[in-house]
C-alpha cells in the first residue's frame, strides 16, 4: 500500500457538530475518512510511536493516493501535545476547526457526562458554582468533570499557530453549519482544494444532537458483563472496530430529548469565564464571533 501524509484534519471542537461535517464529507468521491470518526493517533502514545505508515496501513487501506486523506478527531483541538506531533508528520496539512458557543458546548458536555454516568450526583448549577476554576490557568477540581478546557478555543488555536501558517487553518461556526450547510460545505471544499458545489443527499441533516440513552441499563452491563464480547471485538480490524463503536453511540443508543434549561446565574458565570479566551479567538480571526453574549459589557 502506498502511504502519504494526512491532507486535512478536523481538530474540533468536542460537542460542536463535527459528526454532521463528518457525515457530509465522508462520501465525497475525492475524500477518504476512516469509518470510525474519532480514531485516535496523535494523542495515543502507542499508536504514535508505531508511526504514521503503520496507522495508515490499517485505517486508510481502502484509500486512493489521489484522494484527500482526512481525519476527524474533535478532542485534538484541546490536547497540548497534538499540534507539534501533527506538524512533525504532516507539515502541509489543512486544519479545520468547527466551533460552538463555548457556554452551550460546556453545558452539552455536562449532559453527555451525566448521561454516561447516571450515578453522578451533582447538578450543572453545583458543578459551575463549586467546580468552575477562577481562570483557565487554575487547575480544575478533580471532584467535578473537567468540561471547561474543551471550550478554550483561543488558547488552543494559538498552540496550532505556533506550528502552522494561518492560511492552513479554517475556522467555522456550528451556528453557520446549521443555518447554511451548503455555504459551509463549499468553504471546506475550497479549503481542501476541491471544487465547490458538492451536495450530498444528507445536506441539512443534523447528527449526534444529544439526548438520553435508549438503553441506559446496557452501559453498566456492557462494561462489566461483556468482557468476552470485547475480546472478540478486539480481533476486528481497527476500522471496523471504531465504526462499530460509533454506530452504537450515535445511532442505536441515543434518543433525542428536550433541551434542558438552567438558571441565568450559571450561564453568566460561564460567559465571564470564557470571555477573555473569546477575545483571543477574535484576535486570531480578525473579527467578532457570532456569540453576542460575549460582546463587551456596556
Amino acid at each position: 500500500m502506498q502511504v502519504k501524509p494526512l491532507d486535512f484534519l478536523l481538530i474540533g471542537a468536542v460537542k460542536a457538530g463535527t459528526t454532521t461535517l463528518f457525515e457530509l464529507l465522508r462520501h465525497h468521491p475525492s475524500i477518504f475518512i476512516p469509518a470510525g470518526k474519532e480514531v485516535y493517533f496523535f494523542d495515543n502514545q502507542e499508536r504514535f510511536a508505531l508511526g504514521w505508515d503503520n496507522f495508515a496501513g490499517g485505517f486508510y487501506a481502502g484509500a486512493s493516493i489521489d484522494q484527500k486523506w482526512g481525519k476527524i478527531t474533535p478532542r485534538y483541538l484541546s490536547e497540548p501535545a497534538v499540534p507539534a506531533r501533527v506538524a512533525e508528520m504532516a507539515t502541509q496539512v489543512r486544519l479545520i476547526a468547527l466551533l460552538r458557543n463555548p457556554v452551550d458546548r460546556a453545558i452539552s458536555h455536562y449532559h453527555m457526562f451525566v448521561r454516561n454516568r447516571p450515578e453522578y450526583g451533582f447538578t450543572l448549577e453545583e458543578v459551575v458554582a463549586s467546580g468552575l476554576p477562577a481562570s483557565p490557568l487554575e487547575k480544575p477540581d478533580p471532584r467535578y468533570p473537567n468540561i471547561w478546557h474543551y471550550g478554550l478555543y483561543g488558547e488552543s488555536l494559538e498552540r496550532y499557530l505556533c506550528h502552522f501558517q494561518r492560511e492552513q487553518l479554517l475556522v467555522l461556526f456550528s451556528d453557520e453549519l446549521k443555518a447554511r450547510p451548503h455555504a459551509v460545505l463549499d468553504l471546506v471544499l475550497s479549503h481542501l482544494g476541491l471544487d465547490q458545489g458538492y451536495r450530498p443527499a444528507n445536506l441539512g441533516q443534523e447528527y449526534h444532537r444529544g439526548g438520553r440513552q435508549r438503553f441506559p441499563q446496557l452501559v453498566p452491563f456492557m462494561r462489566k458483563q461483556m468482557k468476552p464480547a470485547w475480546k472478540l471485538m478486539a480481533r476486528l480490524p481497527e476500522r471496523q472496530k471504531e465504526a462499530l463503536k460509533t454506530w452504537y453511540a450515535m445511532r442505536l443508543n441515543l434518543v433525542p430529548e428536550t433541551k434542558p434549561t438552567h438558571d441565568k446565574t450559571t450561564r453568566q458565570r460561564l460567559v465571564e469565564f470564557y470571555r477573555p479566551d473569546v477575545r483571543k479567538l477574535e484576535a486570531i480571526l480578525g473579527h467578532r464571533t457570532p456569540w453576542p453574549e460575549f460582546d463587551d459589557q456596556k
